[in-house]
């Protein structure tokens, strides 16, 4: 009788844990409980819900790419419209028939659609400005409103949306492609005449900065470089973004790794003291530096020299190359 009642107790043991096993998996839809239940079906369950994580990221890049795709598509599109705009306003005040305060109606409506054309370049969605290139964080287009020129903050770089594990395609369009144009290039072995206010791109989307800047311009510069306004030294206090020269102070931003850029030889930029003519990085000659990806200087340079038309008061004062080791493109800036 003893032997009995143990085994129906036993019994009624592995019923019960069969029935806890079968309630749970019923209840949250799983298989197994512990890792120990079943060792090698508990490893391809790991493996499987891995790779779901992955490619469940995957999917949220991609529809956030998506998304910003159609943001920029449409932000063109605008752009297209504007511009067919502006041919017609244009058209309109070549009419001789117009008296002043239709033209002035005229130059109204242009004024409006050029803040809307830099309102479309600086779109932006989910914190990202679509036309930035690689640093979405920062403002694509600035203008200077005192002399109404308008600078690039992007570069040439895109970004990279990952598509597959190790696999990964270019995003979006840079402001370089989409608001700029290309007003003179030259191939190895031949100089290339630029102004000051142009960006340099070579044929690898890398940038060429010239280390010497005048009014308006800006100057791109390493923290290790001596910036001098003839015989005075300005020197970086990266604490408050500025350079100073112990009585004047020009803003700067940081770029990337060790590589600043004043905001413009402005008054607008300017938080004490006399704007100078100009901005130079101490050196031997003037040079054209490359800038990596990541902001920081190669370490390879171009020596040029100045044109003769240029002076220190001059924003647009020309340079020519007068070496080359790499075909490269100059963008005008606006």
């Amino acid at each position: 009788m003893i032997d009995t009642t143990g085994q129906m107790i036993y019994r009624l043991g592995n019923l019960n844990t069969q029935n806890e096993r079968i309630s749970y998996q019923m209840s949250t839809g799983k298989k197994l409980q512990n890792g120990s239940d079943d060792t090698q079906t508990y490893a391809r369950e790991l493996y499987v819900n891995d790779k779901m994580r992955i490619y469940n990221g995957l999917q949220v890049q991609v529809e956030k790419t998506h998304a910003q795709n159609v943001v920029a598509d449409s932000s063109m599109a605008e752009v297209k419209l504007s511009l067919d705009s502006l041919k017609s306003e244009i058209l309109k005040s070549l009419n001789a028939g117009m008296d002043p305060s239709d033209k002035l109606a005229v130059a109204v409506n242009i004024e409006g659609i050029q803040d809307n054309l830099l309102r479309l370049a600086n779109e932006n969605t989910n914190g990202e400005f679509i036309f930035a290139g690689s640093d979405t964080t920062i403002q694509s287009f600035e203008e200077d409103k005192a002399t109404g020129r308008i600078f690039y903050n992007g570069d040439a770089q895109l970004r990279t949306v990952a598509v597959a594990p190790n696999t990964y395609r270019d995003r979006g369009i840079t402001g370089i492609d989409a608001f700029m144009y290309t007003s003179a290039s030259a191939t190895q072995g031949n100089t290339l005449t630029y102004q000051s206010g142009d960006m340099i791109i070579d044929e690898k989307d890398m940038q060429w900065h010239a280390t010497k800047a005048y009014q308006n311009d800006r100057l791109t510069f390493d923290a290790n470089d001596t910036i001098t306004n003839g015989a005075t030294n300005w020197t970086l206090d990266a604490v408050n973004n500025v350079l100073s020269d112990g009585t004047n102070t020009i803003e700067v931003e940081h770029l990337k790794g060790g590589q600043y850029r004043t905001k413009s030889i402005h008054a607008n930029h300017m938080t004490a003291g006399t704007v100078p003519s100009s901005l130079s990085v101490v050196g031997a000659s003037i040079q054209l530096r490359e800038v990596d990806i990541n902001g920081n200087l190669t370490g390879t340079a171009l020596n040029m020299t100045e044109s003769g038309a240029g002076t220190p008061t001059d924003p647009l004062s020309s340079f020519v190359l007068v070496s080359r080791a790499v075909t490269t493109v100059s963008i005008s800036s606006k």
